[in-house]
Protein backbone atom coordinates (compact mmCIF):
# COMPACT_ATOMS: atom_id res chain seq x y z
CA UNK A 1 0.00 0.00 0.00
CA UNK A 2 1.18 3.53 -0.69
CA UNK A 3 2.87 4.84 2.43
CA UNK A 4 1.43 8.37 2.56
CA UNK A 5 -2.13 7.09 2.27
CA UNK A 6 -1.81 5.29 5.56
CA UNK A 7 0.25 7.82 7.51
CA UNK A 8 -0.48 11.31 6.18
CA UNK A 9 -3.75 11.23 4.22
CA UNK A 10 -4.78 14.81 4.95
CA UNK A 11 -1.49 16.38 3.88
CA UNK A 12 -1.21 14.17 0.80
CA UNK A 13 -4.80 14.84 -0.19
CA UNK A 14 -4.29 18.55 0.26
CA UNK A 15 -1.14 18.52 -1.91
CA UNK A 16 -2.93 16.64 -4.68
CA UNK A 17 -6.00 18.88 -4.40
CA UNK A 18 -3.81 21.97 -4.82
CA UNK A 19 -2.06 20.36 -7.81
CA UNK A 20 -5.42 19.51 -9.36
CA UNK A 21 -6.81 23.01 -8.80
CA UNK A 22 -3.65 24.50 -10.27
CA UNK A 23 -4.08 22.37 -13.37
CA UNK A 24 -7.75 23.30 -13.71
CA UNK A 25 -6.84 26.98 -13.36
CA UNK A 26 -4.21 26.72 -16.10
CA UNK A 27 -6.68 24.97 -18.41
CA UNK A 28 -9.28 27.70 -17.82
CA UNK A 29 -6.79 30.53 -18.32
CA UNK A 30 -4.98 28.88 -21.23
CA UNK A 31 -8.14 28.26 -23.25
CA UNK A 32 -6.39 25.76 -25.52
CA UNK A 33 -6.90 22.00 -25.72
CA UNK A 34 -3.21 21.23 -25.19
CA UNK A 35 -3.30 22.63 -21.68
CA UNK A 36 -5.59 19.83 -20.52
CA UNK A 37 -2.84 17.34 -21.41
CA UNK A 38 -0.22 19.50 -19.68
CA UNK A 39 -2.37 19.84 -16.57
CA UNK A 40 -2.96 16.09 -16.45
CA UNK A 41 0.76 15.44 -16.79
CA UNK A 42 1.45 17.98 -14.03
CA UNK A 43 -1.04 16.24 -11.73
CA UNK A 44 0.58 12.89 -12.45
CA UNK A 45 3.97 14.38 -11.58
CA UNK A 46 2.52 15.62 -8.28
CA UNK A 47 1.09 12.17 -7.59
CA UNK A 48 4.45 10.58 -8.36
CA UNK A 49 6.12 13.08 -6.01
CA UNK A 50 3.66 12.15 -3.27
CA UNK A 51 4.79 8.54 -3.57
CA UNK A 52 8.48 9.25 -4.16
CA UNK A 53 9.89 12.50 -2.73
CA UNK A 54 12.72 12.37 -5.28
CA UNK A 55 10.14 13.42 -7.90
CA UNK A 56 9.35 16.75 -6.20
CA UNK A 57 11.92 18.45 -8.44
CA UNK A 58 10.12 17.05 -11.50
CA UNK A 59 6.80 18.37 -10.12
CA UNK A 60 8.29 21.84 -9.73
CA UNK A 61 9.85 21.76 -13.20
CA UNK A 62 6.60 20.50 -14.73
CA UNK A 63 4.66 23.28 -13.00
CA UNK A 64 7.12 25.90 -14.19
CA UNK A 65 6.86 24.65 -17.76
CA UNK A 66 3.06 24.58 -17.57
CA UNK A 67 2.79 28.13 -16.23
CA UNK A 68 5.68 29.42 -18.33
CA UNK A 69 4.09 28.13 -21.50
CA UNK A 70 1.20 30.53 -20.89
CA UNK A 71 3.67 33.42 -21.05
CA UNK A 72 4.83 32.36 -24.52
CA UNK A 73 1.40 32.14 -26.14
CA UNK A 74 0.61 35.05 -28.45
CA UNK A 75 -2.45 36.87 -27.17
CA UNK A 76 -2.29 34.77 -24.01
CA UNK A 77 -3.52 35.85 -20.62
CA UNK A 78 -1.90 38.84 -18.93
CA UNK A 79 0.99 37.62 -16.77
CA UNK A 80 -0.61 39.03 -13.62
CA UNK A 81 -3.41 36.46 -14.02
CA UNK A 82 -0.87 33.67 -13.62
CA UNK A 83 -0.08 34.45 -9.98
CA UNK A 84 -2.56 31.84 -8.63
CA UNK A 85 -0.93 29.18 -10.81
CA UNK A 86 2.54 30.17 -9.59
CA UNK A 87 1.30 30.01 -6.00
CA UNK A 88 -0.30 26.60 -6.66
CA UNK A 89 2.94 25.11 -7.97
CA UNK A 90 4.89 26.44 -4.98
CA UNK A 91 2.28 25.31 -2.43
CA UNK A 92 2.09 21.84 -3.96
CA UNK A 93 5.87 21.45 -3.75
CA UNK A 94 5.95 22.74 -0.18
CA UNK A 95 3.19 20.38 0.97
CA UNK A 96 4.90 17.44 -0.72
CA UNK A 97 8.21 18.30 0.94
CA UNK A 98 6.53 18.57 4.35
CA UNK A 99 5.01 15.17 3.78
CA UNK A 100 8.42 13.78 2.83
CA UNK A 101 10.03 15.22 5.97
CA UNK A 102 7.29 13.72 8.15
CA UNK A 103 8.20 10.25 6.89
CA UNK A 104 11.71 10.46 8.31
CA UNK A 105 12.59 8.51 11.45
CA UNK A 106 12.71 11.77 13.42
CA UNK A 107 9.44 12.85 14.94
CA UNK A 108 8.25 16.23 13.72
CA UNK A 109 5.09 18.27 13.70
CA UNK A 110 4.14 20.16 10.55
CA UNK A 111 2.94 23.33 12.31
CA UNK A 112 6.13 25.33 11.70
CA UNK A 113 6.51 23.75 8.27
CA UNK A 114 3.04 24.90 7.26
CA UNK A 115 3.87 28.44 8.30
CA UNK A 116 7.07 28.32 6.26
CA UNK A 117 5.10 26.95 3.30
CA UNK A 118 2.79 29.95 3.51
CA UNK A 119 5.76 32.30 3.56
CA UNK A 120 7.26 30.48 0.58
CA UNK A 121 4.07 30.98 -1.40
CA UNK A 122 3.99 34.68 -0.52
CA UNK A 123 7.65 35.14 -1.39
CA UNK A 124 7.32 33.23 -4.67
CA UNK A 125 4.29 35.30 -5.69
CA UNK A 126 6.11 38.47 -4.61
CA UNK A 127 9.16 37.64 -6.70
CA UNK A 128 6.95 36.85 -9.71
CA UNK A 129 5.14 40.17 -9.26
CA UNK A 130 8.42 42.06 -8.85
CA UNK A 131 9.75 40.58 -12.08
CA UNK A 132 6.51 41.56 -13.83
CA UNK A 133 6.74 45.11 -12.49
CA UNK A 134 10.40 45.41 -13.47
CA UNK A 135 9.93 43.98 -16.96
CA UNK A 136 9.11 47.29 -18.69
CA UNK A 137 12.32 48.93 -17.45
CA UNK A 138 15.42 48.83 -19.64
CA UNK A 139 17.95 46.27 -18.59
CA UNK A 140 19.30 42.86 -19.45
CA UNK A 141 17.18 40.58 -21.59
CA UNK A 142 17.07 36.94 -22.51
CA UNK A 143 19.16 34.42 -20.63
CA UNK A 144 21.02 37.11 -18.70
CA UNK A 145 17.74 38.40 -17.25
CA UNK A 146 16.65 34.87 -16.37
CA UNK A 147 20.04 34.22 -14.75
CA UNK A 148 19.86 37.39 -12.67
CA UNK A 149 16.30 36.63 -11.53
CA UNK A 150 17.28 33.04 -10.70
CA UNK A 151 20.30 34.27 -8.76
CA UNK A 152 18.10 36.64 -6.78
CA UNK A 153 15.74 33.76 -5.96
CA UNK A 154 18.66 31.58 -4.83
CA UNK A 155 19.91 34.46 -2.65
CA UNK A 156 16.49 34.89 -1.04
CA UNK A 157 16.24 31.13 -0.50
CA UNK A 158 19.70 31.06 1.14
CA UNK A 159 18.66 33.85 3.51
CA UNK A 160 15.45 32.06 4.39
CA UNK A 161 17.17 28.71 4.86
CA UNK A 162 19.02 29.91 7.92
CA UNK A 163 18.10 27.92 11.03
CA UNK A 164 15.27 29.29 13.15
Amino acid sequence: MIHWLTRRPTLGGLALAVAGLTGVFVVLVGEAPGYAHGATFYFLLAFLASVSPAAIAAQVLGGQLLVGSLLLVPHGPPPIQLIPAVEGVILTAELLSIMARMDTPFESHPRNDLRRAGFSVLIGAGVFEAVLLASPFPGPTGLLAVGLASGACVGIAALLATPD
